[in-house]
């Protein structure tokens, strides 16, 4: 029994340490110059690097190199992205097999506002440089804003000059990723590409899969430069599955040359998405494009278009709000939807208050009583629909509570007609702040009814 005592005492101790050591360390760190690397030197593998000021200044002098897989995010419930700023013409550098998490913050290449053409030296935002072994790695990022990293010299207004820039690069001896994932970023303002990929001597692609959902692309290409959003190669074999593309619920707008160029073997999936003010959506071997909106582009899908599909294609103008100014929000006219019933495009240019889908019930279907439906899908990231019925014409007000019974979000607050309404709520704030994840609770209140629901936030 004492043996098996102390052997139990062991156990829970080599427990304990596992947990106590297992569990990451947050680095909190407010605005300055050279915080992040400062930050980085003393975090261990797995860490994560907190950025605590609202709209704050975050600037590095030299490449932050990483060479122990990381998370960067900015903190939550801040009122505007904490900016990352890179003086160095290099912001990031991937390395030795590292994975990097990225959330909630801006990387941009531009140190101040008085960036001119003759400033433009930020040649990428991320590069994944040499694997040092087999191992494979994950590049992972939500809600990052990617603006500006433009690479060339001009010496007047107007000269052609040959131009790169390129938001994130894979070298060609980089190390091959398991996951490529961009949730709900914005990529703006790179000279040649969003992101680059090469094989040149006929390896396998870079990576398996690349997955963007709910992502917003432009300007993409600079003074007259043909500019690929997204390009890669791919050569599958006997042994090698054909690589990825999976893109949903995405904007593309206003930006040189195609938005995805996949050759090699690989193949594209596109849904949901819109296509504006470029030349052809995809340029594959083989491409997958359904329930999407295109309006003054190339062909659909260019290249091989015998093995692609293409279906359920509209051509009307999503009249975008002020897309000088990266506003994207569709016209309160745009009703062209995806496969899952929401309207195409990145979900958080859908303004709520234009775009609550309702359908009036005739007379002799009238429901009769009040019904609130549970939200669909549950949980959710980053839209879900409120489904509810109403026997009679009444004022409604729908309203979103968090755990501590705050309001923080009306939906509706008028009268309404009898019969089923579906509201599309992009979980944000009557402020237009992104929610955190988390359990909220929604209520539909009319005169003579009030009932409550829950639903899950989940990031």
């Amino acid at each position: 029994m004492k043996v098996y005592a102390k052997y139990v005492l062991l156990m829970l101790l080599v427990v304990s340490v596992v947990v106590a050591f297992g569990k990451p360390k947050v680095h909190r760190v407010t605005e300055g110059t050279d915080v992040i690397s400062a930050a980085y030197e003393s975090a261990e593998a797995g860490d994560i690097i907190e950025l605590t000021t609202s709209g704050g200044h975050y600037l590095e002098t030299d490449t932050l190199k990483i060479k122990k897989s990381i998370t960067i995010r900015g903190a939550a419930g801040l009122e505007e992205k904490p900016v990352f700023a890179s003086a160095a013409g290099r912001a990031i550098e991937l390395r030795e097999n590292a994975s990097l998490w990225l959330k909630d913050f801006k990387l941009t290449g531009m140190v101040d506002d008085g960036v001119t053409d003759a400033k433009d030296s930020t040649e990428y935002g991320i590069r994944v440089k040499s694997k040092v072994n087999e191992d494979q790695y994950k590049l992972v990022c939500d809600n990052v804003h990617f603006d500006y990293f433009i690479h060339g010299k001009y010496e007047a207004e107007g000269l052609d000059f040959y131009s790169q820039g390129y938001t994130i690069r894979l070298d060609d001896t980089a190390p091959i990723a398991s996951e490529l994932r961009f949730e709900n970023c914005i990529f703006t303002r790179a000279g040649k590409y969003v992101l680059r990929a090469r094989a040149p001597y006929a390896p396998p692609a870079q990576f398996e899969r690349l997955i963007l959902n709910n992502c917003t692309v432009a300007e993409i290409g600079n003074k007259g430069v043909l500019g690929d959003q997204f390009r890669a190669e791919a050569f599958p074999s006997d042994t090698v599955p054909p690589a990825e593309i999976i893109v949903n619920h995405c904007t593309f707008a206003n930006n040189n040359d195609d938005a995805i160029t996949f050759t090699g073997g690989g193949i594209v999936k596109v849904t949901n998405s819109i296509f504006k003010n470029l030349d052809s959506p995809i340029y594959a071997d083989r491409a997958i494009m359904k329930h999407c909106d295109t309006i003054n582009v190339g062909a659909n899908v260019m290249e091989d278009t015998e093995n692609s599909v293409v279906e359920n294609i509209s051509g009307q103008d999503p009249e975008f709000a002020d897309p000088d100014n990266w506003d994207f929000t569709v016209g309160q006219f745009f009703d062209v939807t995806g496969n899952d019933g929401l309207i195409v495009g990145d979900l958080r240019w859908v303004d709520r208050s234009i775009h609550s889908i309702s359908t009036d019930i005739e007379e002799n279907s009238r429901p009769g009583e009040y019904q609130l439906a549970q939200n669909y899908p549950n949980p959710f990231n980053p839209v879900t629909n409120i489904a509810y019925a109403l026997p009679e014409q009444t004022h409604v007000q729908i309203a979103i509570y968090n755990m501590l019974g705050q309001k923080v979000a009306t939906l509706v607050d008028k009268v309404q007609q009898s019969g089923k309404h579906t509201f599309q709520w992009n979980a944000r704030s009557d402020h237009g702040n992104r929610l955190s994840s988390g359990i909220y609770f929604y209520r539909l209140s009319t005169p003579n009814y009030s009932k409550t629901r829950k639903m899950i936030l989940m990031k």
